[in-house]
């Protein structure tokens, strides 16, 4: 009877260790522990702030210090990496630079005693103002006769209404489609896999919250969640369309989607 005992509880450990070893997550930053280590961990920071989300938004033409420690080390070889170098680079002591708008992860590499631990982060460049915008001011949100949509964010869907402008129309086409979107403070976006066409006389700077938007230049399909008082500065962009449900349901949304479009029933 004892020895069963003892093998239970000896079991019991290997599988809390095995666990406990797997990937961890602090917050919403992905942090992997070293090979063979339950304790090292990689923590990043950016001009000093503890970086809490995997999503961190910088203007055009900034720089940001990246600072990484890794918790009871006190020597640990560091390297930094940047998978979009034309959108984000980064230098050795992990210096980062915002050089155009668009997305960029960038993963600091800590080597720890012959062992690897790593994070990163999402670095989202968004344009600094610009002063020949196309159509200052805020855009004015027209749409009769729009094609009604639904898009899954999960099991919560977003309905929205399209209009009927050259870049909704060739969205349409394509319906339904899937676009890999990421929240951030105003919106959430994503990088469609195609470019749309657009005529110049629509595209404008700013928008309304609740707007369904493509950002020329970037192919960014992006819903408008937040933050219409202070974006004025940011485009150039195209509206397609707006969202038909209170703003509340998707400012409720948290993370990363694979977001379905397609059309509403009839």
């Amino acid at each position: 009877m004892k020895k069963r005992i003892l093998i239970r509880k000896v079991i019991s450990v290997f599988l809390i260790a095995s666990l406990i070893t797997g990937t961890v997550f602090m917050g919403n930053l992905s942090v992997i522990p070293a090979a063979g280590s339950t304790k090292s961990k990689v923590c990043l920071k950016i001009n000093n702030r503890n970086v809490t989300k995997k999503h961190f938004s910088v203007k055009e033409g900034k720089k940001k210090q990246i600072k990484v420690t890794v918790p009871k080390q006190k020597k640990a070889k560091i390297t930094f990496r940047s998978e979009e170098k034309s959108i984000v680079s980064v230098s050795k002591t992990g210096t980062f630079t915002a050089k155009r708008e668009g997305i960029a992860k960038i993963t600091a590499i800590a080597k720890v005693k012959g062992k690897t631990c790593k994070g990163w982060v999402n670095i989202r460049v968004i344009p600094s103002k610009k002063k020949n915008a196309v159509a200052a001011g805020m855009p004015a949100r027209v749409i009769k006769n729009g094609t009604k949509i639904n898009m899954h964010f999960g099991d919560t869907v977003i309905p929205g209404v399209l209009n009927n402008s050259v870049t909704a129309k060739a969205l349409i086409k394509k319906l339904p489609y899937t676009v890999h979107v990421e929240r951030y403070s105003e919106d959430f976006c994503g990088i469609m896999s195609d470019e749309l066409p657009y005529k110049k006389n629509a595209m404008h700077y700013g928008w309304l919250d609740g707007d369904i938007d493509y950002a020329v230049g970037t192919s960014y399909f992006t819903i408008l969640h937040s933050g219409e008082e202070d974006s004025a500065e940011y485009g150039p962009r195209v509206n397609i369309g707006v969202i038909t449900c209170k703003l509340s349901k998707i400012r409720s949304l948290k993370g990363d989607y694979d977001v379905l479009i397609e059309l509403a029933e009839r």
